[in-house]
C-alpha cells in the first residue's frame, strides 16, 4: 500500500507557483539537485511510493521549446539566445475534468485528455523539447540542475521526385515525363538549344511540400537535369510511320471525377504510335475553410495522377482524379499536346480562385468539342466539418520587472481546433504576429506580450466568430530579485593582476593568499582587542564594479568555498539604498544560521543582516547588538526599490578563526575566480608598425618571444581593405599560469592610412636640357635652359657640376624652365613637408646645356613672281625646230603641269595650250598675287615648210629678200627677249 503524508510547501521565488499536492516523502534538497521523479517527453512519473493527490496544494508547470531551437549542450540554465519558451501549468482537483482521473496515480500524462484536464494545454504532436519541470512537494526542479532537455521523437518527412524519359521514335525525339513525384511539385522545365541531331538538354527543379525534405539534398529543393536524344536515325525503315491528325474523344463523369479518352484514325491500329502524345494530369484540391460558396476558395493541393496517351487506343484510356473520398474537395483534369509534356502542366500548391495564381489548360479546352465541358467538378462544403474553435487566455504568476518598474503577468493564448477536420485561421486583433492557420484537430499555444497590472484584453476571431479574451486588472506584486539564468565572466583575479579586488579591510592577523586556482583566506585566532574594541583577526576582500548594480539584478550571490577548519566567511554587499551615490550600510549573508540552511552556495531565500538599521525585519536577528536589520534580499528590495549595490565581497572575522579556499564568487550574475600565477621573464617587446606610401611597403613587425618569455602575440584585429587602409591590433597574452604585472603594456594598435592621407607624392617626369638657339623673330640668341615638370610637393635642385662639392650656384625650382649657361648639370628632386615621396627616385641622367651659336642669320619672308613662257616651233637653216616651255629652275618656285613638275629651263612640248601652276619651295615664302596662277601658255603649230626658206637669199635692202632676212633677225631677237625676267622681291640677309 502506498504511503500518504502531508505535502511540504516550499517558497518558489523565481516562478511564483505553489507546490503540487503530492503524497509521499518530501525532500529539503536544493532546487538544482538531481530530481527524484522521472520526466519523459510525454509524462511525469513520481518516485516509488508517491502519488498525485488533490488533498493539498496542487500546482506545477512544464516548459518546452521547439526542437529546432535546441543545440546539444544547451540547458535551461544555459539557454540558446533564440529559445522561445512556452509554459503549460497543471492543476489537480478532485472532480472530473480537473484531474480526478489521475488522483492516486504516480504518472501524469502531458495532455489534457490523458490527465483528465489537470494538464491545461496539449503539447505539439512532435518537434518539441521539455526544458523545465516543477512539481510541488519537491525542492528539486528538472532543468535547474543543468539537466539536458528531453525532446519528442521526430519522424523525418521525405519527398521524392524523379524524371522519366519517354523513348524517341523515328519522328519524335525523347520527351520528359514528370509524373514520378511524392509530396512535391515540379517547376517549369528549361530546355537548351536543339542541336543538329535533334537532341537538347533540360533542367527542372522539384520543390517539396512544407515540412518535407529530399533525402539526396537534405533540403526542400531537388534540381534535376539531363539530355534528351533526338529522333531515331537507324532502323526507321522497319518502323511504322507515326499517326498524325487522329480523331480524339473523351467522356467525363462529374460525380466520380473520372472518364475515358479514346483516339482513333481510319486505317490505324491500336498501339500505333502517335506523332504527338497527349499528356493528362488529374488533380484533387482540398478546401481551406472557413469560407462560403461552391467551389470554396482558397484550395490547397492534395494529390495528382498523370497519364500519357502516345498510341492509338480505340478501346480508350481511363483517367480519374485521385483521393476523392473526402467530401470537401475540387477535382480538375488538365491536358496538353506540348512537347514540354508535363512541364506545361505544373500546378501551384494553393489556388486562391480560378487561375489564381495560375492553372494549366483544362482537358475540355485542349480537346475542345471532343467531349463534355467542363472537365472539373467540386463538392459542396456541406461535408466539411468546420466547428468554430475555442480560444482561451491564461495568465502566469505576477512578477516584478525591474527594468520597467512594474508588475506583469505572462499571457498564454491557446487555439483549440481539435473538434474540426479542416484548418481554420485565428486572428488576434491588435497583435498581427499571432495571425495563423491552425491545422485540423490540433491545439496551438502561443505566448502574448506580458500584461501590466491594469490587465489586457484581446479580440480573437476564429472560424468566423469573434469574442473577447483577457486578463483583468490585478494588484501590484512587489519587486523581486531575479535569479541569474546565466553568468558572465569569469573575471580572473591573480597575484599579479588583482583585476579590481582590494584587500585593504584585512587586519593584521588576517590573510588573503593567491594559490593555484583559489584564494587561500585564514585568520590566526588571536584574542587581542585593539583600539575601539576591534580584534585583528579579519580577512576580507571587495570588488567595486565600474557601475553600481541594481539590487534587483544582483541575483543570488554565492561563494564556492572549501573549508579546512573553523568559521566560514560571509558574503557582503555594500548597499546604496536611495541611489544617491553614497553607501548606506553593508548587507551580510552568513551560513550556519537557522534562516540560512543552504549555506554559502545559495542566498536565494536566506536572511541578510545589515550593519545599520534599514527598517527591515525585527529584533529576531541572532545578534541584534550589531545585526541592525534582518531580512531577505526581496524584503530589502521591497523597502528600497531603487537600491543599488556599489561593492561586493567577503569577510572572515572579525574575531573569528577560520581557514579555507575560495575558488569562486558569484554576484550580479558575474563570476569571479582566483589564481596564483608567475610573471613572464620580461615585459613583452612592443609591436611596431610601418605605414608608408604604397600598400606593399606597409608592415607590422611582431617580435618573436624567446623560449623563456611565456607569452605569445596574436593579431586580434585586421580591418585593412584592398587599398591597405584599416586598423591592425596585436595583443600579447601570457601563457597558462603566467600573467603580466599590473600596468604592463600588452596591446598595440595602428590605423593604416591611404596614400593621400599620408601626403604621398611622386615626380611627373624627368627633367630635360635645351641648348641656346637663334630667335626666329629678332635674330637674337636665346639662352640654354633646363625644364622640370611641376609635381605636388616636389622641389628640384639644379647643380652645376663645375662647382664640385660647392653649392654656390645651385638653383632650386618647382616647375618650368631655368635659364643656364653652357655646362654639365646634375638635377635632384626631394619632397617638402608635409609631403613624402611614394618611392625612392632613381638618379636623373646628367644633363648638358650646349654652347650658343656664333652667328645667327635671320631670313625674312620672300615674295616670288612666277614667270613662264612658251616658244613655238620654227625653221632654222631649212630645218624645223620643236616648241618648248621656259622656266627659271632657281627662282625659289616649283612649276607643275598637272602632277608633272617642270625641272629644266626648257621643256620640249608639243603644240597646244598648257596650264602651269607655281608653288613656293619654302612654305615660309609667298607668291606674288598680282600674277595669275596658274598661268596659261600656248605653243603654236609650224604653218609653212622650212624647205622653201632655203631658196631665199639676203642680198640688199631692196626687194622681198631683204624683208625675209629682217623678219628672221626680228624672230631671233624675240627669242632672246624671252629670257629677260621681271625682277622679284629678294630675301634679305641680316648679319
Amino acid at each position: 500500500m502506498k504511503r500518504t503524508i502531508a505535502a511540504i510547501t516550499t517558497i518558489i521565488v523565481a516562478i511564483g507557483l505553489a507546490a503540487v499536492g503530492v503524497t509521499g516523502a518530501a525532500t529539503a534538497a536544493g532546487s538544482g539537485d538531481p530530481v527524484p521523479y522521472t520526466v519523459t517527453a510525454t509524462s511525469l512519473t513520481l518516485p516509488s511510493g508517491d502519488v498525485f493527490s488533490a488533498n493539498g496544494n496542487n500546482d506545477g508547470n512544464v516548459k518546452y521549446i521547439p526542437s529546432s531551437q535546441y543545440v546539444a549542450g544547451q540547458t535551461y540554465t544555459n539557454p540558446g539566445a533564440n529559445w522561445t519558451v512556452t509554459n503549460v501549468n497543471f492543476h489537480l482537483e478532485n472532480k472530473p475534468g480537473f484531474g480526478a482521473g489521475v488522483e492516486g496515480a504516480s504518472t501524469l500524462p502531458f495532455s489534457i485528455s490523458g490527465s483528465d484536464g489537470a494538464f491545461k494545454a496539449n503539447l505539439p504532436t512532435t518537434g518539441y523539447c521539455i526544458v523545465w519541470v516543477q512539481v510541488g512537494g519537491y525542492n528539486q526542479h528538472f532543468g535547474e540542475g543543468g539537466q539536458a532537455p528531453i525532446c519528442s521523437a521526430t519522424t523525418a518527412q521525405y519527398a521524392a521526385a524523379a524524371t522519366t524519359i519517354i523513348g524517341a521514335t523515328c519522328q519524335v525525339g525523347q520527351t520528359l515525363d514528370l509524373s514520378a513525384v511524392d509530396h512535391a511539385t515540379f517547376g517549369s522545365i528549361t530546355y537548351g538549344a536543339t542541336l543538329p541531331d535533334g537532341s537538347r538538354t533540360y533542367s527542372v527543379t522539384a520543390a517539396a511540400f512544407a515540412g518535407y525534405t529530399f533525402v539526396s539534398t537534405g533540403n526542400n529543393q531537388l534540381p534535376l537535369s539531363g539530355t534528351l536524344a533526338g529522333p531515331l536515325t537507324t532502323g526507321c525503315s522497319t518502323q511504322p510511320a507515326c499517326v498524325s491528325s487522329p480523331t480524339w474523344s473523351y467522356t467525363y463523369n462529374q460525380s466520380t471525377a473520372s472518364g475515358v479518352i479514346t483516339v482513333t484514325k481510319a486505317g490505324a491500329h491500336n498501339g500505333d504510335v502517335l506523332c504527338q502524345p497527349l499528356y493528362v494530369r488529374s488533380t484533387t484540391w482540398n478546401y481551406i475553410l472557413p469560407t462560403n460558396g461552391t467551389p470554396s476558395w482558397p484550395q490547397s493541393f492534395d494529390a495528382k495522377q498523370d497519364i500519357t496517351i502516345s498510341t492509338i487506343s480505340s478501346t480508350g484510356v481511363a483517367y480519374a482524379a485521385p483521393d476523392v473520398t473526402n467530401l470537401c474537395q475540387q477535382h480538375d483534369i488538365y491536358a496538353t499536346f506540348s512537347s514540354n509534356g508535363f512541364g506545361d502542366l505544373t500546378i501551384p500548391t494553393q489556388l486562391n480562385g480560378p487561375n489564381n495564381p495560375y492553372e494549366p489548360a483544362f482537358l475540355h479546352a485542349t480537346l475542345s468539342g471532343k467531349g463534355p465541358t467542363p472537365t472539373y467538378s467540386n463538392d459542396t462544403d456541406a461535408g466539411c466539418t468546420k466547428t468554430a474553435p475555442a480560444a482561451t487566455l491564461a495568465a502566469g504568476a505576477c512578477y516584478w520587472d525591474a527594468s520597467q518598474q512594474g508588475s506583469f503577468k505572462t499571457a498564454t493564448l491557446s487555439y483549440d481546433n481539435s473538434k474540426s477536420n479542416v484548418a481554420l485561421e485565428f486572428d488576434v486583433t491588435g497583435y498581427p504576429a499571432y495571425t495563423r492557420t491552425v491545422a485540423a484537430g490540433s491545439v496551438v499555444t502561443v505566448s502574448l506580450p506580458a500584461s501590466s497590472s491594469g490587465g489586457v484584453s484581446y479580440t480573437v476571431t476564429a472560424g468566423g466568430t469573434s469574442f473577447q479574451v483577457g486578463i483583468g486588472a490585478y494588484a501590484e506584486c512587489p519587486p523581486t530579485v531575479q535569479a541569474c539564468t546565466t553568468t558572465t565572466g569569469p573575471v580572473l583575479s591573480t597575484n599579479l593582476v588583482p583585476n579590481g579586488w582590494v584587500y585593504t579591510e584585512t587586519r593584521a592577523h588576517g590573510h588573503n593568499v593567491y594559490v593555484t586556482n583559489a584564494l587561500h583566506i585564514y585568520t590566526d585566532g588571536t584574542t587581542d582587542v585593539g583600539a575601539g574594541n576591534v580584534n585583528t583577526d579579519k580577512a576580507a576582500g571587495y570588488y567595486t564594479p565600474a557601475a553600481s548594480i541594481a539590487l534587483s539584478a544582483i541575483g543570488y550571490p554565492s561563494i564556492d568555498y572549501s573549508s579546512t577548519s573553523g568559521s566560514l566567511p560571509g558574503i557582503q554587499l555594500i548597499i546604496d539604498t536611495n541611489n544617491d551615490g553614497v553607501a548606506d550600510a553593508t548587507l551580510v549573508y552568513e551560513s550556519g544560521m537557522g534562516s540560512n540552511p543552504t549555506g554559502l552556495a545559495s542566498s536565494a531565500t536566506g536572511k541578510w543582516w545589515a550593519t545599520k538599521d534599514l527598517g527591515v525585519g525585527d529584533a529576531s536577528a541572532p545578534n541584534p547588538s550589531y545585526q541592525k536589520s534582518w531580512g531577505t534580499l526581496n524584503e530589502y528590495l521591497k523597502k528600497y526599490p531603487d537600491a543599488r549595490i556599489t561593492s561586493i565581497g567577503y569577510s572572515l572575522g572579525s574575531g573569528a578563526k577560520g581557514d579555507g579556499l575560495i575558488s569562486g564568487i558569484t554576484a550580479g550574475c558575474e563570476n569571479f575566480t582566483f589564481n596564483q600565477v608567475n610573471a613572464p621573464t620580461a615585459a613583452p617587446a612592443p609591436v611596431t608598425f610601418q605605414d608608408v606610401c604604397g600598400k606593399a611597403s606597409d608592415a607590422v613587425f611582431i617580435p618573436t618571444p624567446g623560449a623563456g618569455d611565456h607569452y605569445t602575440y596574436t593579431k586580434t584585429v585586421d580591418t585593412r581593405d584592398a587599398d591597405g587602409v584599416g586598423t591592425v591590433t596585436v595583443v600579447a597574452t601570457a601563457n597558462a599560469n603566467y600573467a603580466f604585472p599590473a600596468g604592463t603594456v600588452a596591446s598595440w594598435s595602428h590605423t593604416f592610412q591611404s596614400d593621400s592621407a599620408l601626403n604621398c607624392t611622386d615626380i611627373a617626369g624627368d627633367p630635360t636640357a635645351h641648348n641656346p638657339a637663334c630667335n626666329a623673330v629678332d635674330g637674337t640668341i636665346t639662352s640654354g635652359y633646363i625644364t622640370v615638370i611641376a609635381s605636388t610637393g616636389i622641389v628640384y635642385t639644379i647643380h652645376n657640376d663645375a662647382d664640385g662639392a660647392a653649392t654656390t650656384h645651385d638653383v632650386t625650382t618647382t616647375s618650368g624652365n631655368t635659364n643656364l649657361a653652357a655646362g654639365n648639370y646634375t638635377v635632384t628632386a626631394a619632397a617638402v613637408s608635409p609631403f613624402v615621396l611614394s618611392h625612392a627616385i632613381a638618379p636623373f641622367t646628367p644633363l648638358v646645356v650646349g654652347a650658343a651659336p656664333t652667328n645667327c642669320q635671320l631670313t625674312t619672308f620672300a615674295q616670288f613672281t612666277p614667270e613662264v613662257s612658251a616658244v613655238s616651233p620654227s625653221c632654222s637653216n631649212g630645218v624645223a625646230t620643236g616648241g618648248y616651255i621656259l622656266i627659271d629652275p632657281n627662282d625659289g618656285l616649283n612649276y607643275f603641269i598637272g602632277s608633272t613638275q617642270l625641272t629644266a629651263a626648257k621643256t620640249p612640248m608639243a603644240p597646244g595650250t598648257y596650264s602651269v601652276l607655281a608653288r613656293v619651295t619654302d612654305p615660309a615664302d609667298t607668291i606674288d598675287t598680282r600674277v595669275p596662277n596658274p598661268m596659261s601658255v600656248v605653243i603654236s603649230k609650224l604653218v609653212t615648210s622650212c624647205a622653201q626658206l632655203t631658196t631665199l637669199a639676203f642680198t640688199g635692202g631692196a626687194g622681198p629678200s631683204g624683208f625675209l632676212i629682217a623678219s628672221a633677225v626680228l624672230l631671233l631677237l624675240g627669242g632672246a627677249l624671252i629670257f629677260t625676267r621681271k625682277p622679284r622681291n629678294p630675301r634679305h640677309t641680316i648679319a
